[in-house]
């Protein structure tokens, strides 16, 4: 069916749109075969531009940008990031995984990007692998929107999977002293009081 809408001369967009369509319909599998190849064509599109005698580094890095758009945005939809998102974590990583083959470990991805292979990772239950790109966020994305987010997943995969108990406390206090997540500050203080009770530190709880 793909080789098809290809030798049929069907363009990139074309291609995305008929991605679309399969995907609304509910068909994950065949869904992601098609995107896979509109990703396929697409890249050769990238490489062709980056690689181009006279492109600067500049236009080349706005076509990175643009190139990392479209991945998060066929990956948000395998992982919950969009209203219609129908659930392949493993998927979504991998679309997202293109990018560091594509641009090496010197091109510094958005955090948006980088919150959705942590969060990817976590939800296929590759804590580990989890653990440490949510380590990645909270060390290279200061003052990022998902810090506390970050530090307090860091703290239940540290305690309750990696059995790092003292590197987990360290996180729900970081998470909890900053303070600027109601949401999380709560959160990580009631995790300090459990872990607390659980010691029998009372007082402290």
């Amino acid at each position: 069916y793909i080789n098809l809408l290809v030798k049929n001369g069907s363009l990139p967009a074309e291609l995305k749109k008929n991605a679309d369509e399969i995907f609304t319909e509910g068909n994950i599998e065949l869904a992601s075969l098609v995107y896979s190849r509109y990703i396929e064509l697409i890249l050769g599109g990238v490489n062709k531009a980056v690689s181009g005698a006279d492109e600067s580094r500049r236009d080349s890095l706005a076509q990175k940008r643009k190139t990392e758009g479209e991945l998060v945005s066929i990956a948000g939809k395998f992982s919950g990031g969009t209203q219609e998102a129908r659930q392949d974590f493993n998927y979504a990583n991998k679309v997202l995984g293109i990018l560091k083959d594509l641009y090496g470990s010197d091109y510094i991805i958005g955090e948006d990007t980088q919150y959705l292979i942590a969060y990817n990772l976590q939800r296929a239950k590759d804590y580990a692998s989890s653990a440490r790109e949510y380590r990645r966020l909270a060390d290279n994305y200061q003052g990022s929107k998902y810090l506390d987010e970050a530090e307090f997943k860091l703290g239940l995969i540290s305690v309750y999977v990696l059995n790092e108990y003292a590197k987990g406390i360290s996180y729900f206090k970081d998470a909890a002293a900053r303070g600027v997540s109601f949401e999380w500050t709560v959160m990580s203080l009631y995790q300090l009081g459990i872990l607390s009770q659980y010691k029998g530190s009372f007082k402290e709880a």
